[in-house]
């Protein structure tokens, strides 16, 4: 595990996968097309997709190694396996959604199985488990309360079904969170490969 030089006393963290740049791309794509029409969502900036795996939060400095070598190790455990993105949804009430999201189609189960392996070892340095079962998505926006445009609605039902591609996972990345006034900063402080090589 490489750690930068970071002078906080803690680091906003999450466990991800990474999109593959042609997945990143359309999905980006995606998202530009839409943010035009229902422009009082939050977009996620393409730079940022991302399947989240666990959320930890502010987490010390001195925590980030042993996150490090958990993360080997769950990873470690868990074959190479494809996946694909499916399906266009949203969380909460249809007509002002809270999340818009994309869907895993194959590799769904996987995504559980390695978010469990990453909340089993991470519950071993006493960092709070999940209550809710894992449900693996990737979120393209955040609702802000207005009502979503009907033209823009209708496109997310006619896509509840699409294939947007498939890519392989070979690797989890430990990711830092910044907020920064124009939208969140990602930086990757580790990478941990999967096992199965």
């Amino acid at each position: 595990m490489t750690n930068g030089a970071f002078g906080d006393a803690a680091l906003r963290l999450f466990v991800a996968v990474e999109l593959s740049e042609e997945l990143r791309t359309g999905i980006g794509r995606l998202i530009s097309d839409l943010a035009v029409r229902w422009p009082e969502a939050r977009w996620v900036s393409p730079d940022n997709l991302h399947l989240t795996v666990k959320f930890l939060g502010s987490t010390p400095i001195g925590l980030v190694s042993p996150v490090g070598a958990a993360l080997d190790r769950a990873a470690g455990g868990v074959t190479r396996f494809d996946l694909s993105l499916v399906g266009l949804g949203t969380f909460g009430p249809a007509a002002q959604p809270r999340v818009v999201w994309v869907g895993v189609g194959n590799g769904g189960a996987q995504m559980a199985g390695l978010a469990a392996a990453v909340d089993h070892e991470l519950g071993q340095l006493g960092i709070e488990r999940e209550q809710r079962p894992y449900r693996a998505h990737l979120t393209m926006a955040r609702g802000r309360g207005d009502a979503i445009p009907s033209d823009v609605r209708a496109e997310f039902s006619a896509a509840r079904s699409h294939d947007w591609g498939r890519q392989s996972v070979g690797e989890i990345v430990l990711m830092a969170s910044e907020l920064r006034r124009e939208g969140p900063h990602y930086s990757v402080v580790s990478r941990h490969p999967l096992g199965g090589e």
